[in-house]
């Protein structure tokens, strides 16, 4: 590893694969060069580490500039006044923007939702996906989540049950939360993160992957990683995930992946549709959307305030029960998901301008056992007026 500081003068270090940021490890291959500078001022101390990388669009971070988005290639973390930090991915056909994880100013840090991966807008055919669903984001509520956030342990997290209040228990993809009271666990209170687990990052330029780990605590360990690929030759991305029981007790929880879906920041519609590949119950959700044979479609725009919830009572427990459409006729825009699991839950949500659709998946995990699985995301949508919010 090559490093430079601000006199300018060059060295060497033989052994540096990983260099640490605010908890988030970020790891450098051979011939990566790293350079660091000070900034003092009457007011301003500032580190800045940027690392460049031959061959591939180079990773930079700074602790205090004024901007930090991820520009051409570089990717920036801010300080608590500038934006978060995140990843841009490209492949040729779509440009995918990743939040990253940061204790201190990532664009999440709530108790409920993994911090890692997740991506919150993509670029194809002059149009966008995901976004914005809401406004006035709030880093630290449990809901302050976008396009593929995903949540482990919904219903009861890892160690939640034998916590005393004030004692500790563990939600995956975030770290040690703090029981507070002695009533069930409710995912909607926003409860204190005790202790965030730290992040390993590794990057290419069409491929982003995150891993966690909880050392063997009161018999719960775990270790998780999340890789986000991108095709190499189509408008679509692959999510991998892996995890392992590292403990000696035996992790029984489950995993869905929120799916907050928006069409060029336009608000849910009449029209905007979720299908599904099995004959579904027709019902009607309050008026404002019904259920029809192939799945879900908006009869009126979705008032301001109001969410729309489906728990789908009967679908065929098998993979092939695992794929969905989700369309905005308006727009020409479609998004096709497919998961290699067959769900044991299947809800759809819509709320702001956001149309949900959420495949839950079973774990079960005795010591040394580990799980993996995937989600493939396909995007197609006609040629129109440059993509952002309209």
């Amino acid at each position: 590893m090559k490093f430079r500081d601000n006199g300018g003068n060059w060295g060497a270090v033989d052994d540096l694969p990983t260099v640490k940021i605010r908890g988030a490890a970020q790891r450098f291959e051979p011939g990566d060069q790293l350079e660091w500078f000070v900034i003092r001022g009457p007011s301003t101390r500032a580190l800045r580490l940027l690392a460049f990388a031959l061959c591939l669009p180079f990773v930079s971070f700074a602790e205090e500039p004024p901007a930090a988005r991820l520009t051409n290639g570089a990717l920036t973390a801010p300080d608590l006044h500038a934006s978060p930090p995140e990843a841009v991915l490209r492949n040729g056909s779509i440009t995918v923007r990743v939040w990253l994880p940061d204790a201190e100013v990532g664009y999440y840090r709530g108790p409920r939702f993994d911090w890692s991966g997740m991506v919150h807008r993509v670029e194809h055919d002059r149009h966008a996906f995901f976004g914005e669903w809401k406004s006035a984001p709030n880093p630290a509520a449990t809901d302050n989540v976008v396009g593929t956030a995903g949540e482990f342990g919904m219903e009861s997290p890892l160690g939640y049950v034998e916590a005393e209040p004030g004692g500790t228990f563990f939600k995956i993809g975030v770290g040690k939360l703090e029981r507070e009271k002695s009533e069930p666990y409710k995912f909607s209170q926003r409860y204190k993160v005790a202790e965030p687990l730290p992040w390993e990052t590794r990057r290419g330029e069409s491929w982003i992957e995150f891993s966690q780990t909880l050392p063997e605590t009161n018999g719960w360990g775990y270790e998780y990683a999340k890789r986000i690929e991108l095709a190499e030759d189509a408008p679509a991305l692959t999510i991998r995930y892996r995890l392992k029981n590292t403990g000696n007790k035996a992790i029984s929880t489950d995993y869905y992946c929120h799916n907050f879906v928006v069409f060029d920041g336009r608000p849910l519609e009449p029209g905007v549709r979720v299908r599904v590949p099995f004959e579904a119950k027709e019902r009607d959700i309050e008026g404002i959307a019904r259920v029809g044979e192939s799945g879900v479609e908006l009869l009126q725009e979705l008032p301001k305030g109001k969410s729309l919830f489906h728990k789908f009572d009967a679908f065929p427990a098998t993979v092939d029960a695992n794929e969905f459409w989700l369309e905005n006729p308006h727009t020409g825009q479609s998004l096709h998901l497919r998961g290699d699991t067959p769900p044991a839950k299947l809800v759809f949500y819509g709320i702001g301008k956001a149309v949900c659709i959420e495949p839950f998946i079973d774990i079960r995990l005795a010591p040394g056992d580990e799980k993996h699985w995937a989600d493939r995301y396909e995007f197609s949508g006609t040629t129109g007026p440059e993509s952002g919010d309209r």
